[in-house]
């Protein structure tokens, strides 16, 4: 597939100097459509958006076990093109359309799904095809199959759609971030929209033991609250080969806008059985809930406060047996239209000492990055 992609952009370049040769030379004064006035024209939309970012942390960026403690920046010390993603979408209220989002950075490589080659279980290339969909809309019905990220989280892997610059603790350790299936939207009236779905698993492109896992999913609007509920019930691969077995999610997300501000609330509990595969008894939890306030102070400035707490009871999501807290403070500064800056401090403790520094193991972690959004 990246193959095809890269081979298909490279045609792309050498074709269209050739075309604009052999076309007949546009009259004085004449308009030439850009190619997205072109694609607009057809109901295709183009897009995309550059992240990038200078991250500091005050230690390894890992756990004791080997685990990332955050979840992108997990760099000490340096510069990193995180996400440069490409959007093109067609999405007509009724009929056939479809959605595809590839990215490149090192981003690329924790979110890239299992049986894509890259990601945390394969390689690093920098480069995933994040979402590739069709859809079909009728009425209240929309109908989509493919790979497409979940539904759970307060936050999500386009840059451009979060309060803060780094990742909460939850999106990156107690949630998947995609799937691959078929997902069913039907919206019920204004206010209710139910969501239900079967796929290959948490982050898999291929099912890696020929089982599903199913997920369901409210979403209530009542003015200025919004409640969405997301359940995932299926069974996802053990540490012995060729053994699954049950795993749970519940996740909810509350969220209320009130003049400038915002308060969000996202809260996670999940469970794996037989977490080795030989042990029917051996069952792995965890838990978290985090909190956000997020003022827009005007148009060219916003600022959000995260608290959040994790409870990996088990050490299944991180390696360590450890109440993991973090605190975060950030500023969004809007330079134009397509442009933020982001700067942020955050700190990150722990009941154990779990963060690597050099030699040494602490309990805490203080980290600092100013990271630049462009959105096209």
């Amino acid at each position: 597939m990246r193959t095809l992609l890269r081979s298909f952009c490279l045609s792309g370049l050498l074709i269209a100097p050739l075309a604009a040769h052999s076309a007949d030379p546009p009259k004085a004064g004449a308009h030439m459509p850009t190619m997205g006035e072109v694609m607009a024209a057809s109901g295709v939309s183009v897009g995309g958006y550059i992240d990038t970012s200078y991250d500091y942390l005050d230690g390894d960026g890992v756990f004791t076990s080997g685990v990332a403690n955050r979840v992108f920046e997990g760099q000490p010390d340096g510069f990193r093109l995180h996400q440069a993603a490409l959007i093109l979408a067609k999405q007509p209220a009724e009929g056939v359309g479809g959605y595809v989002n590839v990215t490149a950075g090192s981003d690329a490589d924790i979110i890239a799904a299992a049986g894509t080659g890259g990601g945390i279980y394969a390689g690093d290339d920098n480069f995933d095809v994040t979402q590739a969909f069709v859809q079909y809309a009728s009425g209240r019905f929309t109908v989509m199959a493919g790979k497409f990220v979940t539904m759970s989280g307060a936050e999500v892997i386009n840059s451009t759609a979060n309060a803060n610059a780094s990742r909460s603790i939850l999106f990156g350790y107690a949630i998947p971030f995609g799937h691959t299936g078929i997902r069913t939207t039907f919206k019920v009236n204004d206010n209710l929209t139910l969501v239900a779905g079967l796929n290959n698993g948490w982050d898999q492109q291929s099912d890696l033991d020929d089982r599903k896992t199913a997920e369901l999913c409210a979403l209530i609007t009542a003015g200025p609250v919004t409640v969405g509920t997301v359940a995932y019930v299926g069974q996802e691969p053990t540490a012995a080969p060729g053994v699954s077995d049950d795993r749970y999610l519940v996740d909810v997300v509350a969220s209320i806008t009130a003049g400038m501000a915002t308060i969000v609330l996202n809260a996670d509990v999940g469970e794996q059985k037989n977490i080795d595969g030989l042990d029917a008894g051996n069952d792995a939890s965890w838990s978290g809930i985090a909190g956000y306030l997020n003022l827009k102070f005007s148009d060219t400035f916003a600022a959000s406060l995260r608290v959040e707490s994790f409870d990996d009871e088990d050490g299944y999501r991180t390696g360590v047996v450890q109440k993991w807290n973090e605190i975060t403070l950030t500023g969004n500064f809007t330079v134009d239209s397509n442009l933020s800056v982001m700067p942020e401090i955050r700190l990150d403790s722990s009941n154990a000492d779990s963060f690597v520094n050099g030699a040494d193991a602490k309990d805490s972690q203080l980290g600092a990055m100013v990271k630049a959004v462009y959105k096209f």
